[in-house]
Formats: structure tokens, sequence, C-alpha cells
């Protein structure tokens, strides 16, 4: 690939991938805040079981 080619893509690559990962954590971050909000108030306080 010739590098002045390379000096278009890698910029304009950057960005997306930019985009790519603020859209990954914004989903994470929904995901989470979901489940926090579904099972708020459903997990008691009980004391974790001992595996075998």
């Amino acid at each position: 690939m010739p590098l002045g080619l390379m000096g278009v893509i890698l910029p304009i690559y950057a960005i997306i991938d930019m985009v790519e990962t603020a859209e990954n954590v914004w989903s994470d971050a929904t995901v989470c805040a979901i489940t926090d909000h579904e099972l708020k108030g459903t997990l008691g306080n009980e004391p974790a079981v001992a595996a075998a």
C-alpha cells in the first residue's frame, strides 16, 4: 500500500475507532444500569457459600 494512501486512511480510521470505542463503552454502561435497576432489592445480603 502506498505511503500517501496510508496518510489518508489512518486519520480517518482513528476517528472511526474512537466512535466504535465510545459506542462500546456506552452500551456496556447501559446494560449495567438496566441490570442494576432490574435487580435492585432482589439480592439479599446472604453470606457467600464456600466452594467444597
